[in-house]
């Protein structure tokens, strides 16, 4: 389930960016798109960052959806930088 989920997001996050640059719409609406692609994978794979280990073990409990979160649209901005 969570392949499939990852094959949502990945299309969902290339189509938005195409959107995005051939109407000529502001970035916001590419964030947007990188939230709800982030949550289908959090919420349809069941992907979650339950704790980090730092040298002392931190849970994180409730912070588990928004710091995957996080992480998620975090990392695919990593991977969207573009060269000006």
């Amino acid at each position: 389930m969570l392949y499939l989920a990852l094959l949502i997001g990945i299309v969902s996050i290339v189509i938005t960016d195409k959107l995005t640059q051939a109407i000529k719409l502001s970035s916001i609406w590419g964030m947007i798109g990188q939230i709800c692609a982030s949550l289908v994978i959090i919420m349809v794979g069941k992907l979650v960052v339950s704790d980090i280990n730092l040298g002392n073990h931190f849970e994180l409990g409730y912070l588990t959806i928004p710091f995957t979160l996080l992480f998620l649209v975090g990392f695919t901005n990593v991977m969207n930088i573009e060269k000006a």
